[in-house]
């Protein structure tokens, strides 16, 4: 398969999951991804996606998710809620698969996520989502401000530019 394709589906999947929230949508199944990124079968798309970004689309539409997660956890208001109530406004039925999914992401459960971000805070006084920000800034909200989910997409676009010229 042309390595050119590749460049550019990639290129359109981290589009599509910034500009449309793709990953958001839980009917969504994995072969309709196929035709969004120009391929009529899910096989090319899946090999798209572990080339550039070393993820399967389901792990990076996870991750994704948990990036998302992670924004919340970092605002104060999040502390007024209780982790179940945080897992079911992020679609997780139940806690144990919650916590599950933020530590296959992150390293660390969701509390564990909300004591090192508040500790990051104190100590540094720097957010942690700023702290983290890559180089690349080709998807930022409108106001300017990272999120964790932004810093992620970036980080993967980074990948994209560093294979077009080490090529």
């Amino acid at each position: 398969m042309d390595k050119k394709l590749y460049t550019k589906a990639a290129k359109k999947f981290l589009d599509l999951n910034w500009e449309e929230k793709i990953y958001k949508d839980p009917d969504l199944r994995y072969d309709e991804v196929a035709p969004l990124l120009g391929f009529d079968r899910y096989r090319p798309s899946l090999r798209m996606c572990k080339r550039n970004f070393g993820l399967t689309i389901v792990k990076f539409f996870k991750h994704c998710r948990i990036m998302e997660v992670k924004q919340f956890l970092s605002e104060p208001e999040s502390r007024e809620l209780e982790l179940i109530d945080i897992a079911h406004k992020f679609g997780h039925s139940h806690r144990r698969y919650f916590n599950e999914s933020f530590k296959g992401v992150t390293g660390i459960t969701p509390r564990e996520f909300w004591f090192f971000h508040e500790h990051f805070v104190k100590t540094t006084g720097m957010k942690l989502v700023d702290y983290e920000q890559p180089d690349t800034k080709i998807y930022m909200p409108p106001d300017g401000n990272p999120t964790f989910l932004s810093n992620f997409l970036n980080r993967q676009a980074e990948h994209i530019l560093k294979k077009n010229y080490t090529n």
